[in-house]
């Protein structure tokens, strides 16, 4: 079964068919020494740090669209590119670009499926090389303001039954056990899904019916999903997998725990889940 939106997922093979198509550009999201080290023939280097700033002592946030606009310019791209990435760590932060350029109305940006890991399992060799990239100015097309949201909203609605909480991060991280912040554990209401469930034991994402179980309890016509993380990677890549699939009215708590996990002001919780009451 296909995707319901499979022009977002790029394969290996149309990679190899594509890769030097006009208006065409190849992110590779890896720092950059990994990108020295080898990468898919043509990619440009586009290190996650320069799409993230502080704002009000959170790191990692959104950066402001005139500053993505010198970015992506530099790189050669522009409003029309249609950009395929990729990175080393299952879409964590290839997914974070993808959001990023949703945010933007960017109107075609695609995920390479499996990333590098992928492209060299498939037999086919990696560059060291370089492209030369020819500075462009890039017109920001807008901005979708509906799928990033603050603490402030979310602390808002915790008692409104239709926003569903959904933390991606590890049940570690979910039950308080391990943690960056002044504190540890969840925000009141979450469920919790790692987010490498999407994935088969070849890195690959599961088939479209598999991904429609995983996410079954998020699929109420009147659900408002809000994805939280550590830092806003991982719940960015599963609002990538959620638009694959088709869900919608989804959106990405940019500040996640490492703002949540810096407020004791703010109500969490530890430790296990109860079972629901029989």
């Amino acid at each position: 079964m296909a995707y319901t939106h499979p022009e977002l997922l790029v394969t290996v093979e149309w990679l190899v068919a594509h890769r030097t198509d006009p208006d065409l550009v190849i992110v590779d999201m890896r720092p950059a020494e990994d990108y020295a080290g080898g990468h898919i023939p043509g990619a440009i280097n586009l290190e996650l740090g320069e799409i993230l700033t502080e704002i009000d002592g959170v790191r990692a946030q959104l950066i402001p669209l005139e500053m993505l606009a010198v970015v992506l310019g530099s790189r050669g791209i522009t409003a029309q590119t249609t950009i395929i990435a990729y990175d080393g760590i299952n879409g964590m932060y290839a997914g974070r670009l993808f959001w990023t350029l949703e945010y933007y109305c960017h109107a075609d940006v695609r995920l390479l499926d499996g990333h590098l890991e992928a492209w060299i399992a498939a037999g086919h060799a990696s560059s060291t090389e370089t492209p030369a990239v020819q500075p462009v100015t890039y017109v920001v097309g807008g901005t979708q303001p509906a799928i990033r949201v603050g603490g402030e909203y979310v602390l808002k609605r915790l008692n409104d039954s239709t926003m569903h909480l959904l933390d991606v991060r590890t049940l570690n991280e979910f039950t308080g056990v391990s943690f960056q912040e002044d504190h540890g554990g969840r925000i009141p209401g979450a469920v919790h899904i790692f987010w490498k469930l999407n994935h088969q034991s070849d890195g690959l994402l599961k088939p479209q019916p598999d991904l429609e179980a995983l996410y079954q309890p998020f699929q109420a016509a009147d659900a408002h999903i809000v994805l939280y993380c550590q830092v806003g990677y991982r719940a960015a890549f599963v609002y990538f997998v959620m638009r694959l699939i088709g869900l919608e009215n989804m959106t990405v708590y940019d500040g996640s725990w490492a703002e949540w996990g810096n407020r004791t002001d703010w109500p969490y919780l530890m430790g296990a889940p109860r079972p629901p009451e029989t």
